[in-house]
């Protein structure tokens, strides 16, 4: 069997593979509803405008700590309300995955940096997973349900769309797979846009049977839209630093014996261990003011903090989550949050095996 592989490599020019930009211009001879056509992926699935569209149906929940946690209460009691939102995104999902399995020249064409090679491996997909944190509760369910049946609806009878298992925890489970071969637990994180997630992994006869989660920290994401600024791209590094110190003296006074080994998902296109897109201003692109490469940079950092040579690896955080299914071809996860992530899982080799019956989240 020939070695499945795909386009969007971390290597230069690099092509991004976000779907966040992804425009669904239209589906010839499909009647496609008006609150999909002309969106991209951004305005159809990220939280922002899923809160939006809560918010205007349970206005109530504007006063709410967590918002989506909320709206979770309303699905699991099967609000018809709650439901039709539900489906709604899902159904988004559907024709935003229809788009990507037809590519139609229509849509093509707004896709200046992808070439046919990137469609091609979109039409071999045959299975789905969803992950992040709004797919982790009932929305979950829902949303792979409804995606599911706008697939089926329109002759693509055999792509699979599934809620992963431990959908919050895909990035946290995928960076602990890259663990050294001796190593005990190592510490890794999820860094996001809005919260900084992090946990000890736990290794038994060299199979990761568990993640010990610690509290989540917020993340200094609140000034995205600023250009340029590397006053904010310091703060932000600072606060990534001080998350992995902080974790560290943590997991060592509860005992744990770490490896100096540290692995992290980011929200943003990597090379090497540093953003891959020269103009990527967001909050983790703009990390690259600071330095040559990023993931050394943070290392340095992170040592002048902790009395260990700690080394932090990082991996774009779609990436991470498609570690998890290292060796499923045909195969692309998704994560859903503040933005959509997507990575593609690779082979298997060299990655800590996974006991998806043991694994305790």
């Amino acid at each position: 069997m020939a070695e499945w592989t795909h386009p969007f490599l971390e290597q230069r020019p690099y092509i991004r593979p976000s779907l966040n930009r992804a425009r669904i211009v239209d589906l010839p001879g499909i009647h496609l509803p008006e609150e999909v056509r002309g969106k991209t992926g951004y305005r159809l699935l990220g939280s922002h405008y899923l809160r939006q569209r809560i918010l205007l149906v349970f206005p109530e929940l504007a006063q709410a700590p967590d918002l989506f946690r909320a709206f979770g209460r309303y699905l699991l009691e099967k609000d018809m309300r709650a439901l039709a939102i539900g489906e709604q995104y899902g159904r988004s999902l559907g024709y935003l995955l229809l788009m990507l399995k037809r590519g139609d020249a229509i849509n093509r064409v707004v896709r200046r940096d992808w070439h046919d090679v990137h469609w091609d491996f979109w039409a071999g997909i045959s299975t789905i997973w969803l992950g992040g944190g709004l797919v982790a509760g009932q929305l979950g369910q829902i949303t792979a349900v409804a995606a599911q049946d706008v697939l089926r609806r329109h002759d693509f009878v055999d792509v699979a769309v599934r809620r992963a298992p431990y959908a919050a925890q895909l990035p946290l489970v995928g960076v602990a797979r890259t663990a050294p071969a001796d190593a005990q637990a190592i510490l890794v994180f999820d860094f996001g846009q809005t919260w900084l997630k992090r946990a000890v992994a736990v290794f038994e006869d060299g199979v990761l049977t568990a993640l010990h989660s610690l509290p989540s920290l917020p993340a200094r994401c609140t000034s995205i839209d600023q250009q340029m600024d590397r006053g904010v791209a310091e703060r932000t590094a600072v606060s990534l630093v001080q998350a992995v110190a902080q974790s560290w003296a943590e997991a060592q006074a509860a005992g744990w014996h770490l490896s100096p080994y540290v692995a992290a998902s980011i929200a943003c296109y990597l090379v090497n261990g540093h953003p891959a897109l020269e103009g990527d201003m967001d909050c983790y692109g703009r990390l690259q003011l600071l330095a040559p490469n990023l993931s050394r940079y943070l290392t340095e950092e992170v040592r002048k903090l902790v009395a260990a040579p700690l080394t932090l690896k990082l991996f774009h955080d779609g990436t991470a989550a498609a570690l998890t299914y290292a060796g499923d071809a045909h195969t692309t996860v998704l994560t859903l949050g503040t933005a959509i992530g997507n990575g593609f899982p690779p082979e298997a080799a060299g990655l800590r095996p996974l006991d998806t019956a043991r694994l305790m989240v």
